[in-house]
């Protein structure tokens, strides 16, 4: 599987080409919205940063991208039975979230399971691990929107609002669809489409009842734990104490799609997308891109470097033989 992960993710050349594209989209991003708030004011906050927080932050960010490594283990079982070691897991799972993927960590995992078994099986896998991804964060973020808006806690409560409509409404019609998945027309691509997440749906949650795959979903609580955690702290070097289900409303609406669906680990457009959505659960907008620019920096910066060790590591060769 080395060569294959070498072949997707392309020369030293090309991985540094396209991270230098994926960095300045970041650094438009860290200008535009330090000028939003007035120009030079989170740079100049961050100089006054406590380094402890700075490493919590990081230390976070690692955990995170170690806990995603069991989830994308199962996953990849429950979808054809195929076997992986989980140090293998790590380094294909952490490569997943680089910068220097054009198309993202989703399309990376298509290419490279594509390599090894069939291009249908290597779409449902990359499929299902999306819907793990949204299987633990849409309930916490339900659950966490039902106690802000109960609360009365400051910030948008139409944003509270469709989480607690919309999460109940989605589910229903999950439910439809996998029992009446036949009435669904596959005349057009559209259909078919949906046919395919629907049988992706299906066979995951089949596959999370069974105790053995428990655990993938617990690790995958981790990594969504992790997130939060180290986009709480990058908030809180700037003085922002946000309540944990404003934290999560907050990621959760940003990321709505997630780092690993977005080209180029979401630079520069996540960053975007996620200070508006922390705006919205009331932190102040100077406070808000602060943060968000340290957590996405962080992220994208311990993801592309380990990313781009892993993904030269001969001993992927080795663990596949």
């Amino acid at each position: 599987m080395g060569e294959d992960v070498h072949a997707v993710t392309g020369t030293r050349r090309r991985q540094l080409a396209v991270a230098s594209i994926s960095l300045a989209f970041v650094a438009a991003a860290i200008i535009g919205l330090d000028l939003i708030t007035g120009g030079r004011w989170a740079l100049r906050t961050l100089l006054h940063a406590r380094p402890g927080l700075l490493l919590a932050c990081t230390l976070l960010q690692l955990l995170a991208l170690v806990g995603y490594a069991v989830p994308y283990r199962a996953t990849l079982r429950m979808s054809d039975g195929q076997q992986i070691r989980l140090s293998q897991a790590v380094l294909l799972s952490v490569t997943g979230f680089s910068a220097f993927l054009p198309w993202g960590g989703f399309d990376f995992d298509k290419r490279v399971l594509a390599r090894q078994t069939d291009i249908g099986v290597a779409r449902r896998a990359t499929r299902m691990l999306g819907m793990v991804e949204y299987l633990v964060l849409i309930p916490a973020t339900w659950a966490a929107a039902v106690v802000l808006f109960v609360s009365g806690a400051k910030g948008q409560s139409s944003l509270y609002l469709s989480w607690i409509i919309g999460v109940p409404t989605g589910a229903a019609a999950a439910i439809w669809g996998i029992n009446y998945r036949d009435r669904i027309p596959r005349r057009w691509a559209a259909g078919r489409w949906i046919c395919d997440a629907i049988q992706s749906l299906s066979t995951l949650a089949r596959g999370a009842l069974r105790p053995r795959n428990w655990v993938g979903v617990g690790a995958m609580a981790v990594y969504w734990a992790a997130e939060i955690g180290s986009f709480w702290v990058a908030l809180r070097i700037f003085g922002v104490s946000l309540s944990t289900p404003a934290a999560i409303v907050a990621l959760a609406t940003g990321y709505t799609p997630t780092r690993r669906a977005l080209p180029l680990a979401g630079s520069g457009i996540a960053a975007a997308l996620l200070c508006l959505a922390t705006t919205w659960v009331g932190v102040p907008l100077q406070r808000a891109v602060a943060g968000v620019i340290v957590y996405h920096v962080l992220g994208i910066s311990v993801a592309t470097l380990i990313g781009a060790l892993a993904a030269r590591r001969r001993a992927v060769d080795e663990m596949s033989t």
